[in-house]
C-alpha cells in the first residue's frame, strides 16, 4: 500500500469551527482535533502531500511541534 499511497495528496478537515448565522446565533461543532492529529501522524509516515484545515482544537501544541518536524501545508481556520 506504501507505494500506491506514495506522492498522493490529502486534505485533513479538524478541530472545531463556528459559523454566525446573526449577530446572535452561531453553529458550532466541538472536535477536540485528536482524530485529525491521528490521521497527521499516518499520513506522515505514508509520506503522504498533506494540507490539514485546523479550527481550534485541545492539541494546538502537538499540531505545532509536527510542524517544526516534518513539512505539511496547514491552514488555521475559525469559521467554514
Amino acid at each position: 500500500m506504501r507505494s500506491f499511497m506514495k506522492n498522493r495528496k490529502i486534505l485533513i478537515s479538524t478541530g472545531s469551527t463556528s459559523e454566525h448565522i446573526d449577530p446572535v446565533r452561531v453553529i458550532s461543532n466541538t472536535s477536540s482535533g485528536k482524530m485529525g492529529y491521528s490521521l497527521l501522524k499516518k499520513d506522515i509516515d505514508l509520506e503522504l502531500d498533506i494540507t490539514v484545515v485546523k479550527g481550534v482544537t485541545t492539541m494546538d501544541l502537538e499540531y505545532t511541534k509536527l510542524k517544526d518536524q516534518f513539512n505539511y501545508k496547514l491552514i488555521e481556520a475559525r469559521t467554514t
